[in-house]
């Protein structure tokens, strides 16, 4: 080719392609094709196009345009992978460039989501009158084309649908956006003003991850993924347990109360409040599928108030610091220089906490967890994960020298063990196999062997203990043990006879035998009865039902009152007369609904009710009952 237009800002690819189209005056589209791309078979594809190789090597190498810069500025490649796995974006770009045209819409998730990719080009009236008079024409707006992008975040107007439909069009041919197609002839939605705020900030968040796509990619690899974070703030918000289990009838009802059905409709994100793997539920769970960027950007907003200040958190996500870090190879030349300059993050299973895995040039690979609250913590090593080469090639060296193993272990600042274990894996001839390391556990010579390596080490160990003991003298020795843990497992694995003669005796249990008074015990577990159920009663939020179970957990008292309430008459008939049947529970929150819609300003109309209570199709006349009584017919 000798021409190929100029990218205006934000344009789409297929806007461009059209646009060559037009300037050279073709007939046929084919003719296009097979000038574009070498062949007359291609699909004019809006989103997602493949052959952008083909492409790039036709333009004009003046254009300076590469299949990277194509696919990143003018393709909704951002879009559909800014919270997708490295892995798979990978995939999905390369599938761009070749020929890879029939997969790239079910990786990435388009194919099986529930959110549909609009049939028409859409546009912005308000931005076709700038481009008219900035450039002379209209073009396709890549932001337009994106699903969840209601509003123009530029002009705050509703886009609109063009006639041209990528479905039913000639699939060969690309169509440029004209005062023909874009025509402001479709009936606009009449959206609340909650609504069109909710959908103006929903457009710019869209629009501030494409932006920032490379600092959303690295918040991503930095903080593996977003599941943590979005946890973390359920916990801080009151939705989820210490231990990470989400209050997910509690999370729902809330969520629907702050966007509104009609706003998760119109940007095909409902929630079932019946079904319990409905997408806000299962996206907080452990991450078994790719999650499209609107449901991401919704609990974003609801969890964060907006994109820009969830991503900005990853940029200070630096849990074991900047950088560098120091090689704790004992046997380098380097050891604790500060030579590492990358650190990988990622999270311990059980404890969510960040562990850092730090490499060195040396071969010598070592992690702990964080995050570090001090400067020493750079110099701990919670686990080794390799020695490497120097270290491997230096006990090599100490064996050839005919020491014993003791004297090869302190030389290479290692367990026995792990040089008998390395010497056998290295293949080497040593002359201490035979000797047995594990009978000394515990004994006298341990403790010696300890104390050739640091004199000081096991006077630091016992002054620490004794000073623990004489500060908490009234602990026991479990107690203590929670105290000084380090000391106390030095101490157990090598000096136990030293700990056991140094710690408080066993304490028996006083066993108090005094009877309990089951009357006076029933009035004052009563009165805390009656408060738990006033308590929940005036809860916040969707109606929590009244019964033995919460009203246990809701005072405190749940085990005594499952173990013992038959010794609590006054309580039992209280709990027996509050605790509300399937039916009571039901009607309270319907009429809990009633009253939500109309303090909102909504007409409270019958499916607008079911939903927001949860009631099920076959209780929908108990519903409508009680709305018939409360709009008094």
């Amino acid at each position: 080719m000798n021409y190929f237009p100029t990218s205006y800002p934000d344009e789409l690819l297929y806007s461009i392609l059209a646009r060559y189209h037009v300037r050279n005056g073709n007939i046929s589209p084919k003719m296009t094709l097979h000038e574009l791309f070498g062949t007359n078979t291609i699909t004019a594809v809006g989103d997602m196009p493949s052959d952008i190789d083909s492409l790039v090597c036709r333009i004009p190498k003046h254009k300076r345009l590469t299949a990277d810069g194509l696919i990143m500025n003018n393709t909704l490649f951002p879009y559909y992978t800014a919270f997708m796995p490295e892995a798979r974006t990978k995939l999905i770009e390369a599938d761009m460039k070749g020929n890879g045209g029939g997969k790239i819409h079910t990786m990435a998730g388009i194919m099986a989501g529930s959110i549909n990719v609009p049939e028409y080009l859409r546009f912005c009236p308000e931005c076709n009158k700038d481009d008219e008079q900035k450039y002379g024409e209209n073009y396709w707006h890549r932001l337009h084309q994106m699903p969840g992008v209601l509003f123009c975040p530029v002009h705050n107007e509703m886009i609109l649908d063009s006639t041209v439909n990528l479905k039913i069009q000639n699939r060969h041919e690309f169509i440029a956006a004209n005062e023909k197609n874009c025509l402001e002839k479709h009936t606009k939605i009449n959206y609340t003003e909650k609504d069109i705020n909710s959908l103006i900030t929903l457009s710019e968040d869209i629009d501030w991850i494409i932006k920032n796509y490379e600092n959303v990619k690295d918040f991503m690899e930095k903080t593996y993924g977003t599941r943590n974070y979005y946890i973390e703030k359920l916990k801080d918000r009151g939705y989820a347990t210490v231990n990470g289990r989400v209050y997910q009838e509690n999370l729902v009802a809330d969520f629907i109360e702050f966007y509104g059905f009609d706003f998760l409709n119109s940007v095909q994100c409902p929630v079932d409040y019946n079904n319990q793997n409905n997408w806000l539920s299962s996206i907080v769970r452990k991450h078994r599928k790719v999650f499209h960027i609107v449901m991401h950007l919704l609990l974003i907003r609801f969890l964060y108030g907006s994109a820009e200040k969830f991503i900005n958190i990853g940029d200070n996500y630096k849990p074991f610091g900047t950088g560098p870090w120091p090689c704790l190879n004992p046997v380098a030349d380097h050891y604790k220089k500060f030579v590492i300059k990358k650190a990988k993050i990622t999270h311990c299973y059980d404890t969510k906490h960040p562990v850092g895995t730090f490499e060195c040039s040396c071969g010598f690979i070592y992690s702990r967890r964080g995050p570090d609250t001090s400067p020493d913590d750079l110099f701990k090593v919670g686990r080794i994960k390799m020695f490497g080469l120097v270290w491997e090639k230096k006990l090599e060296e100490a064996i050839n020298k005919n020491w014993g193993l003791r004297r090869v272990a302190r030389e290479m600042k290692a367990d026995p063990k792990t040089i008998k274990l390395y010497s056998a894996k290295l293949g080497l001839k040593t002359g201490f196999n035979d000797e047995n390391i594990h009978s000394e556990k515990g004994s006298q010579a341990s403790i010696d062997n300890v104390l050739q390596q640091n004199d000081s080490l096991l006077y630091n160990h016992r002054n620490a203990w004794l000073l623990a003991k004489k500060t908490y003298p009234d602990k026991s020795k479990t107690e203590l043990r929670s105290i000084a843990k380090a000391h106390y497992a030095w101490l157990y694995r090598h000096d136990k006879d030293w700990l056991d003669k140094n710690s408080p005796e066993h304490q028996k249990i006083q066993i108090n035998s005094t009877r309990v008074d089951w009357i006076a015990r029933d009035f004052e577990v009563l009165q805390k009865v009656k408060d738990a159920e006033k308590e929940i009663l005036n809860t916040k939020g969707k109606p929590e039902r009244i019964s033995l179970s919460r009203i246990g957990r809701v005072s405190g008292l749940l085990g005594l009152l499952e173990k013992h309430l038959d010794k609590l008459p006054q309580t039992k008939a209280y709990i027996e007369a509050v605790s509300e049947t399937d039916d009571a529970y039901r009607k309270r929150r319907i009429l809990w609904a009633i009253q939500k819609l109309s303090e909102s300003g909504e007409e409270p109309k019958l499916w607008k009710v079911m939903r927001i209570a949860g009631i099920r199709k076959e209780y929908e006349k108990q519903a409508e009952e009680c709305l018939g009584k409360k709009k008094g017919y």
